[in-house]
């Protein structure tokens, strides 16, 4: 074994099944020993000692009967796995383990022929630290943590119906039906204890619909506080390998972000609000509020580009704007937010119209002064943006999103010239 980090494919992690703490604990210390083998044709089983198992995966007493129960659990266990990637969603069905044996204090084991191939090729992957799995004491914190972990560099797991929190936890079917008792008896006490003792801290965040709560998501944020006592040496009990920062094995944004997510990154959003739109709305609402954005932007409208970019999706502003002639009737409400909607628009223009005008009497001196006030204020307060800059300054050509936040930090600073000179 590789040390004690492992490369889980989500599939693995994304499963219906109600695994016990300890089945979870040995279901990764068995793939992480096995790894390195699954692409080898010509080994088809794989092999750890009882006590190397028993050691890694934190069970501390001498009755080995528990591990060779929840061996059995894992070959009997039917999981349903759905890898969610890319906006799509595979189904499948299997036994976690096809086989399993004990001998002389040596377990062998071996997958499925389909899921052997999958584990080594995941196609996006969470870091299961072993050592951390190893401080927690509840099924559902492990599997809070392992569904977590692998966004902490987007910051968010974007939003999920409750009946898939509860599949992915592994809540047994008719277990806590009420919402309030999931939150009471699951939900906030696995956030505790993986906020307590992991490298990462996890918020829960609701989201309603016709008042009942419908969907979750977590904020996910690297926990400096715990990460002190996770770096101590001495717990380091496979091949005396040290373990390597989960910080740096994190899936990158790109592996978390499909095509569109992706697209939402040039508007100037932050990885946690894209994949919190992606996840809370449809793709087709999305294509046709960043059409309208496109438009808003032509026209000179748009201050704050990413803002604007949320609002028009989260109120769908393009469907709202359709031409009178093509909608049907709507409330004097949704009337009086559209005209409100046309009095700023029309503001805009004639202000940015105002703007440029004044932007092209200056001279090259005050253009340059003003442009590097407005980089500056983009480093400062927008550093996201700022990295976006430099990155498309590099490869010469800026996107859509920064080059509207830039004219509105530019047309900021002629207002304040022009407040200061009178």
């Amino acid at each position: 074994m590789n040390g004690l980090a492992l490369r889980k494919h989500t599939g693995a992690i994304h499963i219906k099944a109600p695994l016990t703490m300890l089945q979870r604990k040995i279901a990764n210390v068995l793939l992480l020993n096995a790894y390195d083998e699954l692409p080898d044709p010509a080994v088809s089983e794989h092999q750890i000692s009882i006590g190397q198992l028993a050691s890694v995966a934190g069970f501390d007493s001498n009755d080995y009967a528990y591990l060779r129960d929840a061996l059995t659990s894992l070959v009997d266990h039917k999981i349903e796995w759905n890898i969610l990637n890319d906006g799509k969603a595979e189904w499948g069905i299997m036994a976690f383990l096809s086989q399993a044996s004990i001998r002389d204090a040596v377990c062998t084991y071996a997958y499925p022929p389909v899921l052997r191939r999958e584990l080594h090729h995941p196609r996006v992957f969470a870091v299961i630290n072993l050592k951390i799995q190893a401080r927690l004491r509840s099924s559902y914190a492990l599997a809070l943590y392992e569904n977590c972990v692998r966004y902490r560099r987007v910051q968010s797991t974007g939003f999920r119906t409750v009946e898939l929190w509860r599949d992915l936890l592994g809540v047994d079917e008719g277990e806590y039906p009420e919402y309030k008792y999931l939150n009471r008896s699951v939900l906030k006490p696995a956030v505790r204890e993986v906020n307590k003792n992991t490298d990462i801290r996890v918020q829960m965040h609701t989201l309603k619909t016709k008042g009942r709560i419908t969907h979750l998501r977590f904020s996910v944020h690297d926990n400096e506080a715990a990460q002190g006592a996770l770096d101590e040496p001495g717990d380091d009990v496979l091949n005396g390998k040290r373990l390597p920062d989960p910080r740096t094995l994190a899936p990158s944004v790109d592996d978390l972000l499909n095509d569109q997510q992706m697209e939402l990154l040039s508007y100037g959003l932050t990885p946690a609000q894209v994949i919190d739109l992606g996840t809370e709305y449809n793709a087709d609402r999305i294509k046709r509020n960043l059409a309208y954005v496109e438009r808003e932007i032509g026209l000179g409208r748009i201050r704050r580009v990413p803002a604007f970019v949320i609002a028009a999706v989260r109120d769908d502003y393009a469907a709202a704007d359709a031409s009178d002639a093509r909608r049907q009737p709507v409330a004097a409400a949704t009337d009086r937010r559209r005209v409100q909607r046309q009095a700023e628009a029309d503001a805009a223009q004639e202000r940015a119209e105002r703007l440029e005008a004044a932007w092209s009497r200056l001279s090259p001196a005050e253009r340059a002064r003003i442009d590097d006030a407005a980089l500056d204020r983009l480093r400062r307060e927008t550093p996201f943006v700022f990295r976006k800059y430099e990155a498309e300054s590099r490869d010469g050509s800026l996107g859509p999103g920064t080059q509207a936040t830039l004219r509105a930090l530019r047309y900021e600073e002629i207002e304040r010239a022009e407040t200061q000179q009178t």
